[in-house]
């Protein structure tokens, strides 16, 4: 998947007819607003399970981190910078995932 900002608007790409444009800012504003619990050394002997690119607003080249999901973290690497910031599983799932928001007494399906 790949979001990007187009006339003001978020824009998926390919395109998601489930994915509303209010789902796309939600998924934006959690990286927007991401903190890590801790940050660490990056280690380049960790089993990643997959890799994210992050282009910033008016940044030459996008940022590439290695993601490791665990039991209770979800783990972002970032080998040029030299960390990883971990943060809580769900914490970390909100950046991976595009997600209705859950309905007021139901139960978070399982990632």
């Amino acid at each position: 998947m790949r979001l990007a900002l187009v006339d003001g608007r978020w824009r998926q790409e390919p395109p998601d007819a489930t994915a509303s444009a209010d789902r796309l800012t939600r998924l934006v504003d959690a990286w927007r607003n991401a903190r890590a619990a801790l940050v660490r050394p990056y280690t380049a002997r960790r089993e990643w399970d997959l890799k994210v690119r992050v282009r910033l607003r008016g940044a030459s080249a996008a940022r590439r981190f290695d993601v490791a999901r665990r039991r209770y973290e979800t783990v972002f690497g970032w080998a040029a910078g030299g960390v990883e910031y971990h943060l809580p599983r769900t914490a970390g799932e909100r950046l991976l995932t595009l997600r209705p928001p859950a309905r007021a007494g139901a139960q978070a399906a399982p990632p």
